[in-house]
């Protein structure tokens, strides 16, 4: 039988044990855990470098022939709002949907000839979006767990 100072060592152990592997869960695997944080991320980063990457397309591509290139960068705007993020990302995903909408407004301007403060005005929108989304992971990496 253990004595009454072995007993609270005995439960003091067990209760650092339970605690640190709950906390140890949260820290990587909870609502905004590390772990959890990153492969959002990932999938923000690769819709993003897709975007670039379509959006460098759609920039040297004549008035003309633009409805292709418009056409991909509305898909890969649909697969952007349709991926689950933790709760700590819908911000910078939120940022990232209406940057995309922004770009393909300038876009659609641009192929119907308006005029080129619109556009701009757009294009600026657009670029401003990014550079929140930009903020908002490095923000999100910094605090996560414990991220509001």
């Amino acid at each position: 039988m253990l004595k009454g100072r072995a007993k609270v060592i005995l439960l003091s152990l067990v209760l650092v044990l339970v605690l640190g592997t709950g906390t140890g869960w949260y820290y990587f695997y909870g609502p905004c855990g590390t772990k959890v944080i990153d492969g959002a991320a990932d999938q923000i980063t690769s819709l993003l470098t897709r975007w670039l990457d379509a959006a460098r397309l759609a920039d040297t591509t004549s008035r003309i022939a633009l409805s292709g290139p418009v056409s991909s960068l509305q898909q890969i705007r649909r697969d952007t709002d349709d991926i689950q993020v933790p709760s700590c990302l819908r911000l910078a995903k939120g940022h990232m949907v209406v940057g995309m909408d922004y770009a393909i407004d300038g876009f659609l301007l641009f192929m119907g000839e308006a005029s080129d403060d619109q556009i701009s005005s757009r294009f600026d929108l657009a670029e401003a979006s990014f550079g929140h989304v930009v903020q908002e992971l490095t923000r999100i990496k910094e605090c996560a767990p414990f991220c509001d």
